[in-house]
């Protein structure tokens, strides 16, 4: 494998992991509130 090519999919794997954080982050903090509604329905 070029080099290239392997520096291209680490930012990849950076830019996924770091949306992936904030996706976990936004979830715990609305998670809770829907999945305590969900329950109470």
């Amino acid at each position: 494998m070029r080099p290239a090519v392997r520096e291209g999919r680490r930012a990849i794997a950076g830019i996924g992991f770091a949306l992936a954080n904030q996706a976990l982050q936004r979830h715990r903090r609305y998670g809770y509130l829907s999945a305590m509604g969900s329950r109470r329905l």
